[in-house]
């Protein structure tokens, strides 16, 4: 089991770097090669990345990196936000809470920000927020919410997505979510946190253009305070 673990991760940073792009073939050859296994083992890591919705597995094909359509995408954002809520206020109750290494995720935002690096400050930035989740010591939210982090970097280069809004302002919201955490602010860092995210789903959602985009279910699955528009 612990090969088809490596496998998994070494498949799942590929598609998460971009080494595989949304609708790429997924060869196992190499990969067996790359790490000294059998290709079933190879295989077995690709059913995995499957059931996390990462992969795609067809007949006679074989499988192929996931797209996700614009639904999907709404999707994966009401279930961050969930995810988040839930983490946030989990993380708000526990006094000893040690927040270095969500500062040390804020900093990586930081330079990239002076960097003025689209690019890097979207990555800090997901990053930052796989921390933050993480730190509230949940691991199943852990799990789904860094497969559903992979899922918005296919998408982001399936589209060529990057941040359009001032990356200065992108760091001044984690530094303002931080210190809500900080504080026990929990209805401010739920505010802040459901701000966030609906922010980056407009950002996809003036990617997508006239594609259907039903603001109903941001709605539905977070009780957001209000809905997404579209221009």
């Amino acid at each position: 089991m612990a090969d088809v673990d490596r496998a998994r991760d070494l498949l799942r940073e590929s598609i998460a770097r971009g080494e595989l792009r949304s609708g790429a073939r997924i060869a196992e050859i190499p990969f067996a090669t790359r790490l000294h296994v059998p290709r079933s083992v190879v295989r077995e890591a690709l059913r995995l990345l499957a059931v996390e919705g990462l992969v795609s597995i067809y007949r006679n094909r074989g499988a192929v990196v996931a797209t996700f359509e614009p639904e999907d995408l709404l999707e994966v954002y009401a279930l961050r936000a969930a995810i988040g809520s839930v983490a946030l206020h989990k993380l708000m109750l526990s006094d000893a809470k040690d927040l270095g290494p969500l500062r040390q995720r804020l900093e990586r935002v930081g330079q990239a920000s002076r960097a003025a690096d689209p690019i890097a400050a979207a990555d800090a930035d997901l990053g930052f927020q796989d921390c933050l989740i993480g730190l509230a010591e949940l691991p199943r939210a852990r799990t789904v919410f860094a497969t559903l982090t992979v899922q918005i970097k296919i998408v982001m280069r399936a589209l060529d997505v990057q941040y359009s809004r001032p990356l200065p302002m992108i760091h001044r919201e984690l530094e303002e979510l931080l210190r809500a955490v900080q504080t026990g602010d929990a209805r401010g860092a739920e505010r802040l946190w459901r701000n966030k995210l609906e922010r980056s789903l407009k950002t996809f959602s003036d990617h997508l253009g006239d594609a259907e985009f039903d603001p109903s279910l941001w709605r539905l699955l977070t009780r957001g305070p209000r809905a997404i528009s579209r221009r």
